[in-house]
C-alpha cells in the first residue's frame, strides 16, 4: 500500500498490473538489499524506522519501474535508489544509522549526526 501510494493509483497499476507476485518479489529483493548491507554489521531484520522504510521505498520504486512497460526509469527515481544505497553503504561502514535501535556483531555502532560520533545503544 505504501508502495503504492508513493508511486500513484494509476502509475502503479500501469507499471505492475494485477500481479500482486510482482510486488511480493519486488519487496521482498527490497528487503533482501538492505539486510544484505546491515547484516555485515547489524542483526537483521532492522527496526523499520522512517529512514529503513524510506530505503525500501526507494528500491522498491526502481525496481518496479524497471519491471513496467517500457522499462523507462525516470531519473528521480534513479537518484533516490542511488542515494538509498549509498547510505546502506554507510551503514554497513558503520558511518550512519537508522535512527532506531541497532545490535552489533561484536562491534559499537556508531552513528553520524550533524557532524558528530555518537554511540549507539
Amino acid at each position: 500500500d505504501q508502495l503504492k501510494s508513493r508511486v500513484g493509483q494509476e502509475r502503479f497499476i500501469n507499471l505492475a498490473g494485477t500481479e500482486s507476485n510482482l510486488v511480493e518479489g519486488i519487496i521482498s529483493r527490497a528487503s533482501a538489499i538492505i539486510d544484505g548491507f546491515a547484516s555485515t554489521r547489524y542483526q537483521i531484520p532492522l527496526e523499520v524506522t522512517p529512514l529503513v522504510e524510506e530505503w525500501a521505498l526507494s528500491i522498491a520504486e526502481l525496481e518496479l519501474y524497471k519491471r513496467g512497460p517500457g522499462s523507462q526509469v525516470p531519473e528521480k527515481i534513479q537518484d533516490s535508489y542511488h542515494t538509498a544505497i549509498a547510505q546502506l553503504a554507510d551503514l554497513a561502514q558503520g558511518k550512519i544509522g537508522t535512527g532506531g535501535e541497532l545490535t552489533g556483531r561484536g562491534i559499537v555502532p556508531i552513528c553520524i549526526v550533524s557532524g558528530r560520533e555518537s554511540v549507539l545503544g
